[in-house]
Parts: C-alpha cells; sequence; structure tokens
C-alpha cells in the first residue's frame, strides 16, 4: 500500500516539474515495482 502511494505521489510532483513529465505507465510501474 505504501508503495502504491509513494508511486503515485511521485507522478504527480514530476507532474510538477518541467523537465519531467506524467506518464500512466510510470505509475503502473510503480505500483508493481
Amino acid at each position: 500500500i505504501v508503495s502504491i502511494l509513494y508511486g503515485i505521489l511521485d507522478e504527480i510532483h514530476q507532474y510538477f516539474v518541467p523537465t519531467r513529465f506524467f506518464d500512466e505507465i510510470d505509475i503502473f510501474c510503480n505500483i508493481i515495482g
């Protein structure tokens, strides 16, 4: 559960960083791994 939340929060953070981008595939990868 913690890793899922961390993955989602990391993706949200990336969304606000200009040099990085938000990607649903990354969320999926973060959840599994």
